[in-house]
């Protein structure tokens, strides 16, 4: 049952102090040293298709959908988390080859191809016409300014990356590793981002 909205309740946005700037300068720094040092140890076979790193992924999008549909129950900004949720269902569908599992098949033709396409589409725009009639444009700057936006941006950075790694736009010996590694970064900081969402728009 999807939970009522209340589109005249106040929204609450949790301005960020220096402290939160700086822990999330760290988180930064601290991924981006990690990929430094674990880089090297990564073979061929880790990064491989359903590998050690692809099935990290989906665990970190699987822990962040259920995060965000949890916290949006007790936040004020209830249409963030639904899209949110959404987008790691769409990344966990684009990663599982659900036609290869043992499933119903009416599963097997929602959760793959065109039934896939078809789904995921119905669910953002669903999830975006609920965003969009809680918000309004004076919140957008706000918003923007957000930690969560913060995350959010070395998200699309991180995804951007293994684009340009998965589609040859960059090229190297290591091509497989530098996408996989991309996308595990990506997804770690989706599951982080989730934990700001609560703590940052709680319900007032």
């Amino acid at each position: 049952m999807v939970a009522k909205i209340n589109h005249k309740q106040p929204i609450h946005i949790e301005k960020p102090s220096w402290s939160s700037r700086a822990t999330d300068a760290l988180v930064i720094t601290a991924l981006l040293l990690g990929n430094y040092f674990v880089f090297p140890h990564i073979t061929s076979d880790v990064a491989a298709e359903n590998g050690i790193l692809e099935n990290l992924e989906v665990l970190f999008l699987f822990l962040a959908m259920l995060f965000f549909l949890y916290a949006s129950r007790h936040v004020s900004l209830k249409t963030i988390g639904w899209f949110s949720a959404v987008v790691c269902f769409s990344f966990i569908l684009r990663e599982v080859d659900v036609e290869d599992l043992s499933l119903p098949q009416w599963l097997i033709v929602i959760g793959s191809g065109k039934g896939r396409n078809a789904l995921i589409v119905a669910l953002s725009l669903f999830t975006l016409w609920q965003l969009f009639k809680q918000i309004n444009y004076r919140m957008i700057v706000p918003l923007l300014a957000t930690r969560f936006a913060f995350y959010m941006y070395w998200v699309f950075l991180c995804l951007v990356l293994s684009w340009l790694f998965d589609k040859g736009v960059v090229k190297s010996d290591s091509s497989n590793i530098f996408e996989e590694l991309s996308e595990v970064n990506a997804y770690a900081l989706i599951l982080f981002s989730a934990v700001i969402y609560r703590n940052e728009f709680r319900a007032c």
